[in-house]
C-alpha cells in the first residue's frame, strides 16, 4: 500500500491537503495452457474428444472461456472444435495422411488472457490390407500350372502382405502364391 499527500494550490494562495491510499491489487497471470491428452487414435469417428484444456497459474474458482485465435501454430484451426474446455477433432484422423495437427487457443480468464500453440499427434493404428473383387474369364482347357492373374491388394500401413485361399478350392484346383498373389490353376480347366 501506498500513502501518497497531495496539495493544491490556487492564484490566491490558498491551499488544500488531502491524502490518498492507493492499494495495489494482486493480478493473476496464467503461465500457460495445457490439454490433458495430446493424442488421438486415426480413423475414430467424429466428432473425436482430444483432451480438456486447463489454464494453468489461474486461481481454481476462474472459469476461463477458450477460443481458436489466428497467429502462429495456427496451421489446423479448421480441423477442431472447441465446445467450454474440450477439443474435438471434427474429421476422422488419418496417420498415413497428417502425423500431427497445430492449433493456437486463447484462454480468456477473469484478470486477462493467454494464447498457446498446442501440437495434436495422431497415433497410427493397424489397418486391414485392401482386397479388390475380381472377376476373372479364361478359355476353356486353359492349361495347368498356368498364371491366372495377380491378385491386387495393398496395405495401407505399408506392412507386407500375404495371400491364402479360403474358400472355394476344395479340389485343389487353384493354388495362390502366398507371397506375390499369384493365382494358377493346377489343373487343365474344363467347362
Amino acid at each position: 500500500m501506498y500513502i501518497v499527500k497531495v496539495r493544491s494550490t490556487d492564484s490566491g494562495l490558498l491551499s488544500l491537503e488531502a491524502t490518498f491510499s492507493i492499494t495495489v491489487e494482486d493480478v493473476v497471470e496464467a503461465t500457460g495452457i495445457a490439454l490433458s491428452s495430446g493424442t488421438i487414435k486415426e480413423n475414430m469417428t467424429a466428432p473425436s474428444l482430444v483432451g480438456i484444456l486447463t489454464t494453468l497459474g489461474i486461481d481454481a474458482t476462474d472459469r476461463p472461456a477458450y477460443t481458436l485465435v489466428a497467429g502462429a501454430g495456427d496451421s489446423d484451426n479448421e480441423d477442431v472444435d472447441i465446445d467450454g474446455d474440450k477439443v474435438y477433432l471434427n474429421a476422422p484422423a488419418d496417420f498415413e495422411a497428417k502425423q500431427f495437427y497445430y492449433i493456437r487457443i486463447r484462454s480468456t480468464y477473469r484478470d486477462g488472457y493467454i494464447d498457446a500453440e498446442i501440437q495434436i499427434d495422431v497415433l497410427n493404428e493397424p489397418e486391414p490390407p485392401v482386397v479388390r473383387d475380381m472377376a476373372i474369364s479364361r478359355p476353356e482347357d486353359w492349361p495347368a500350372d498356368s498364371s491366372l492373374t495377380t491378385i491386387d491388394a495393398f496395405d495401407p500401413d505399408g506392412d507386407i502382405t500375404a495371400y491364402l485361399i479360403t474358400a472355394g478350392n476344395t479340389d485343389g484346383i487353384f493354388e495362390l502364391d502366398q507371397l506375390t498373389g499369384e493365382l494358377k490353376a493346377n489343373e487343365v480347366l474344363d467347362f
